[in-house]
């Protein structure tokens, strides 16, 4: 198993983490989270400082 699915497997188990927010032009992370599992729900054209960068909100299905 790659480190970066053991630590989000240790994250979702320990702590619940279900969603997760990916700059849309870190294809690399995207395209991770995407085959862990998770699926984009949203976009905002606007990261968390308001600067033009647009970020994809996923989730894990219920």
């Amino acid at each position: 198993m790659a480190i970066g699915t053991a630590l989000l497997d240790e994250v979702i188990a320990r702590h619940g983490v279900t969603k997760v927010d990916v700059n849309e032009q870190n294809t690399g992370a995207l395209g991770f989270y995407l085959r862990q599992g998770f699926v984009q729900v949203g976009k905002s054209e606007l990261d968390g400082d308001g600067r033009p960068h647009p970020l994809l909100h996923l989730e894990i299905p219920a």
